[in-house]
């Protein structure tokens, strides 16, 4: 792999890294092989990544994840984090109480996104990222989801209001084994309609409970893979 001057990467290898001319880093391509290599300086200010020996890339988590759309500075949160904790389905929709203008961010329309995916991979040290989809309603994001993932997956959707169990007791009863695949599905920053509700519940989704507060789309996020990651 060849780096040439003044790429970002190469600046996080020398000013963050500080790795040294023959020292060896972690290298990949998206959704590839993941390599130790040695590094080389060229003439020109850039650099040489030569691969030493592949080693295995942390395997992606067994869910699938459905978020609404939400302002930019979130939105690049959620993709982020979805890609470091190596989610393998990540599914945009538009929710009844969004922002219908969110969808329209230069975010999603210059494909932007995809690079916030590989800083997220790139932070798991992982070469994996999320299998990113849009969906036109909330119904449509299920369906994806059942898709892209296991048509037996467990699937659950947070709710501070309606919430049937915690979601640590769901998760322990409804996965005992804990090799369930798991669909997740986050609704905006003002929550779920009544008739969103009723739509997931008859989709087979267990409204959970994250805990007593209110909790912001990218905390929340956070927290669900967390408690998947570990429990």
């Amino acid at each position: 792999m060849q780096l040439e001057r003044g790429d970002p990467r190469l600046d996080h290898i020398i000013k963050v890294l500080r790795t040294k001319e023959g020292g060896e880093i972690y290298a990949g391509n998206v959704n590839g092989k993941l390599n130790v290599c040695t590094l080389s300086f060229t003439n020109e200010g850039g650099a040489r990544l030569t691969p030493v020996r592949e080693i295995s890339s942390p395997r992606q988590l067994r869910a699938g994840v459905a978020v609404s759309f939400a302002r930019p500075q979130i939105a690049q949160r959620l993709l982020f984090e979805a890609a470091c904790f190596g989610v393998e389905n990540l599914v945009f929709y538009p929710a009844s109480k969004g922002e219908a203008d969110y969808a329209k961010s230069s975010l999603y329309t210059s494909g932007e996104y995809e690079k916030w995916l590989v800083r997220g991979a790139e932070q798991a040290c992982a070469t994996q990222i999320p299998n990113f989809m849009y969906a036109a309603s909330l119904g449509e994001a299920i369906d994806k989801l059942k898709e892209s993932g296991d048509a037996n997956a467990v699937n659950f959707a947070p709710d501070p209001y309606e919430a049937e169990f915690p979601f640590n007791d769901a998760y322990t009863s409804y996965n005992p084994i804990k090799e369930e695949y798991i669909n997740v599905i986050l609704g905006s920053e003002r929550g779920f309609t009544n008739d969103d509700r009723n739509l997931l519940r008859a989709r087979d989704y267990t409204l959970v409970s994250l805990g007593e507060r209110i909790l912001r789309t990218d905390t929340a996020l956070i927290c669900v893979l967390s408690l998947l990651t570990n429990l």
